[in-house]
């Protein structure tokens, strides 16, 4: 590790050194920074920065109660990622089948697959990195909740439901007016859509992208309200408009922010 930091400085001319493991080595990282400075490998102007975040817990019975420890790998307890894969997938397959019973097996196929990468990316971001969690695959491929699939879920609808009004994306932004926000939840959207640019002030100090995921979350629950209690297809002109033209915004953040988590949105599902 001294070495490395060593390489960085001199030859790579690093500026900051982000080291990341879990946050039990803390102090061992401590020791190597001051051990660097002392030898005049880590100059004043070279920021190292040790990130620690939390780990994978899993629940066991030990006397007939449920006890929470550590996921390790050596001691075979750790899930191996083509198993957890094949396991999401498999949920995820079942499920959309069920709500679409005439898909072909190459459609299922891909739509499973995309879910269960964005529902696992999507579970180990919205942790807050320092914070301990418990594995859990129910929590994970859940489609209800703060989850990927959820988020994921919010994304189609919205664009179901721009199929269905027959306007598409180039007429409402170009022929439509200016949102007009009438009722609460318009305004509750319009609120969480011009806050968006907030998430990144500080980002380079925290480094996380949990507030991304939280921030995707409550647009989708924002957008739900917003669909039960405003008509937007049955809506008159130029309310009908307006509040489509509200929809196709909150599609395209909720793309952009999955984006930024290296989620690929899916058009159905």
């Amino acid at each position: 590790e001294l070495a490395g930091i060593r390489r960085r400085v001199e030859q790579l001319r690093a500026e900051q050194i982000i080291i990341i493991t879990d946050r039990g080595q803390e102090l061992h990282f401590r020791m190597i920074r001051a051990l660097a400075q002392k030898a005049g490998w880590l100059p004043a102007g070279v920021r190292l920065r040790h990130l620690g975040y939390g780990v994978v817990l899993r629940e066991v019975e030990v006397d007939g109660k449920l006890k929470k420890t550590r996921l390790k790998t050596r001691e075979g307890g750790a899930v191996k990622m083509r198993d957890l894969l094949a396991e999401g997938q498999r949920r995820c397959a079942a499920f959309t089948r069920a709500g679409n019973p005439t898909l072909d097996e190459a459609t299922l196929s891909h739509i499973a697959q995309r879910l269960t990468i964005a529902a696992l990316k999507y579970a180990d971001l919205k942790q807050r990195p320092e914070s301990d969690y418990t594995f859990s695959w129910d929590v994970m491929l859940a489609n209800q909740g703060n989850t990927g699939i959820y988020i994921m879920y919010c994304y189609v609808r919205i664009l179901s439901l721009l199929g269905k009004s027959g306007r598409a994306s180039e007429q409402l932004t170009q022929g439509a007016g200016a949102i007009t926000a009438v009722a609460p939840p318009e305004r509750e959207l319009l609120l969480r859509l011009v806050a968006f640019p907030e998430l990144f002030t500080g980002y380079e100090e925290e480094l996380t992208a949990h507030n991304i995921c939280a921030y995707l979350y409550e647009l989708a629950v924002h957008y739900s309200r917003f669909w039960n209690d405003c008509p937007i297809l049955s809506a008159k002109p130029p309310l009908r408009d307006s509040r489509l033209l509200l929809s196709l915004a909150v599609a395209q953040r909720l793309k952009l922010g999955l984006s930024l988590l290296g989620i690929d949105v899916l058009e159905k599902m």
